[in-house]
């Protein structure tokens, strides 16, 4: 087992100094690889080369996956595995990659992703600047400042909260009205802020945060001058939305999604929502057409001029 334990480090190592991989990237290939660690140890005869791993321990594995997780989790869990095993025949490790041997295909249900009704963010934000005006500490006022500047930034550009939190000071350029982030794979690119009020907010957090006594280069820092967290981000974000929206779960890729669906509803066309989203390709930003098709569904069906004629149908009978 340890053979196989360092095997992993070392594509963990791979991924993370050669490939660049992201930071959340890494963490979830660790706890996906780890995870079939422990399935191995619970395998018998448990394998202790990395050549022993066949056909019949994957299957039995992927049969565990799909007892435990959503089809989405366990084919993200499988990819992770099928890319360890790919980078171990390259490197001339083993000689076939047994996954080449099973059919991982299963349907994926189609799940819409959620968000927030334009009445719903405006009743965020008004909550949000509501408690900055009746903050009475110093500390209360950049909490709520941070939260604004957080929560406008994530609703003007759709960027993911990963990519919130990576952002630096030399990425944000409130002067020309950008910032630079760095998506999936590393990949660069440049997101404009076409908001006034938006780049007002960030100004004021901007002046706090700077009189903060720390070296770090980040543009989110918590109250004791350290790197702002996703998962800190997460938490100010739900109890600001339990408190302004009766209780309604919310989440930073819910407003992701409600900027991309409200601009499609605006008609922005899907190329551009493509790339402020920074997809790799269309196919992955067209599952917001279906919100926009179902909105479109219901006002036809509620706005509809013909809705006055009656039911002439039944004449006909």
């Amino acid at each position: 087992m340890q053979s196989i334990l360092m095997h992993v480090n070392q594509y963990l190592a791979y991924c993370q100094h050669q490939k660049r991989l992201s930071n959340h990237s890494i963490r979830a290939y660790r706890i996906d690889m780890g995870q079939f660690i422990a399935y191995l140890k619970g395998v018998s005869p448990q394998p202790t080369d990395i050549c022993e791993l066949d056909k019949t321990i994957l299957q039995g594995y992927i049969q565990q996956l799909m007892g435990k997780y959503s089809p989405r989790s366990c084919k993200r869990k499988i990819a992770t595995l099928k890319a360890f095993l790919n980078h171990l025949e390259f490197e001339d490790i083993i000689a076939v990659n047994p996954m080449r041997k099973i059919n991982t295909a299963f349907k994926e249900p189609r799940i819409l992703p959620k968000c927030l009704k334009l009445n719903e963010m405006e009743s965020l934000l008004h909550y949000m600047y509501r408690v900055l005006r009746h903050a009475i500490s110093p500390y209360a006022r950049y909490r709520a400042l941070q939260c604004i500047a957080y929560l406008e930034l994530l609703f003007a550009t759709g960027i993911r909260v990963g990519e919130l939190c990576a952002l630096t000071l030399s990425s944000v350029n409130l002067e020309e009205g950008f910032i630079k982030v760095y998506g999936k794979g590393r990949k660069e690119r440049i997101v404009y802020i076409g908001s006034q009020p938006v780049l007002a907010v960030l100004s004021l957090y901007l002046q706090l945060r700077l009189k903060q006594k720390s070296s770090s280069e980040y543009f989110f820092l918590n109250w004791d001058g350290e790197n702002m967290r996703e998962e800190s981000v997460r938490n100010s974000l739900r109890r600001c939305a339990l408190a302004a929206l009766g209780g309604k779960h919310v989440t930073p890729h819910m407003i992701r999604h409600t900027f991309a669906t409200l601009l499609l509803e605006e008609g922005v066309d899907i190329k551009f929502i493509q790339e402020f989203l920074g997809h790799s390709s269309v196919v992955t930003t067209q599952k917001y057409l279906h919100l926009t098709n179902l909105a479109h569904k219901t006002v036809l069906e509620s706005k509809h001029p013909r809705i006055k004629f009656g039911h002439l149908a039944n004449q006909a009978s």
